[in-house]
């Protein structure tokens, strides 16, 4: 009976072992680390490849290149040893991997966030004018990413390097399908969020997921596109919050300055000249513990198809524009804006015992001027949020054609 006991378990264990293997992706289980040496390319590129090992033996293997669909787009053969990470502190300094593969971008390819092993980020971008560029948040998910359970601002670093292995983030993932469905309609462009530095010359810009730190040639690239007519969609917690400074030959975010202890907001920094792009901030949001937004107008484009009086989601922390509540309802009274509605909202609060709001807002700050769509906060991206619920995914659809009419 024992033995029998005995045969029993190790078949059920070796069932579950067997189950554990045959979902393993063995690429991704050899591939310890992976980089490349540059934030975004052009179609014709040469992208500098580093990657690592965790096993003592070089090996062959195929480098698959897929996109948000995991199409394959295009793979190629390399080698790959196990390399000794050579900077004392990576966080700081990068990986400082000394050997690369090289692999030209095809002349061909699309624009687009696509993957490296189903894993790591490649932004391809279009030399031409588009409909919408998508600004992939690279510089921020590397600060944002931890190593050893530590982070750049968890250390105060001065430095951050942009060289070091950074997945896709989870934000990414949740809008993949919906990015591949903007492709498909329109002419769409992807690009990293420090090219931001450069003109914006597109009809629609959306920015998403981790987007706190800016450099002065960002924040006024955007200011300027903004100023003439260029319109943004906002889905994100944390905008323009903090500033640093990108150095695009080393690869690498200066988080203050050298008269500085540590990282600055952009009001700390420059408090008499502040002035704010976007009109939203998660000072005037904040956290919540409802689950929802109140539609209040349901005529609005942005809700077209709507037909609920509540949108469910779960989120944490929302960034929205300054309210005065009146009762139970609120309103934004602003003489800083030509244009400002409330299309869905519910209460949230920063501190304990603020006023604030989160919601969708329309804003926009003169006649001439292009407007700003706010859908209240990251976590709108996520799996669970956008690729279960329907009505994000119109809300979202709509907002896009809204702002592109």
């Amino acid at each position: 009976m024992f033995k029998e006991l005995k045969l029993i378990k190790l078949l059920v264990f070796t069932g579950l072992l067997f189950a554990i293997i045959s979902k393993m992706d063995f690429n991704d289980f050899l591939v310890s680390e992976l980089y490349t040496d540059k934030t975004s390319y052009y179609p014709g590129e040469i992208v500098r490849i580093y990657a690592s090992t965790n096993f003592l033996t070089t090996y062959s293997t195929e480098i698959e290149i897929t996109d948000f669909n995991k199409e394959i787009v295009s793979n190629f053969s390399t080698k790959i040893k196990n390399q000794p990470l050579s900077s004392k502190n990576m966080l700081s300094e990068g990986l400082a991997l000394k050997d690369y593969v090289e692999y030209k971008i095809p002349d061909n390819f699309q624009s687009g966030v696509y993957l490296i092993n189903g894993r790591f980020p490649l932004v391809v971008k279009l030399k031409t004018k588009p409909d919408i560029t998508i600004v992939y948040p690279y510089a921020n998910n590397v600060l944002y990413h931890s190593m050893n359970l530590k982070t750049v601002f968890s250390e105060n670093l001065k430095m951050a390097s942009l060289l070091r292995t950074t997945p896709i983030d989870k934000y990414t993932e949740g809008m993949g399908s919906f990015f591949e469905e903007l492709k498909a309609n329109y002419k769409t462009n992807f690009i990293s969020d420090v090219d931001l530095e450069n003109k914006i010359d597109t009809r629609l810009v959306i920015i998403y997921g981790k987007s706190s730190c800016w450099t002065p040639k960002m924040k006024s690239s955007l200011e300027s596109f903004i100023e003439k007519g260029g319109n943004v969609l906002l889905i994100t917690s944390y905008t323009l919050n903090n500033i640093c400074w990108y150095d695009s030959e080393q690869q690498e975010i200066r988080m203050y300055e050298d008269s500085s202890i540590a990282m600055k907001s952009w009001y700390n920094y420059d408090s008499l000249n502040y002035y704010n792009p976007v009109g939203v901030s998660y000072t005037f949001g904040g956290y919540s513990l409802i689950d929802d937004y109140n539609v209040l107008d349901k005529k609005h484009p942005i809700l077209k198809g709507i037909n609920d009086s509540v949108i469910q989601f779960n989120g944490g922390l929302y960034s929205s524009p300054k309210v005065i509540w009146e009762g139970e309802y609120p309103s934004i009274k602003s003489i800083d804006l030509y244009k400002a509605e409330i299309v869905a909202y519910n209460r949230a609060a920063y501190h304990e015992d603020d006023e604030g709001i989160k919601g969708i807002f329309v804003l926009q700050r003169d006649s001439s001027s292009g407007k700003i769509v706010s859908l209240g906060t990251e976590d709108w991206c996520l799996k669970e949020n956008f690729a279960a619920n329907s009505n994000i995914q119109l809300i979202t659809r709509n907002a896009v054609s809204y702002l592109l009419r």
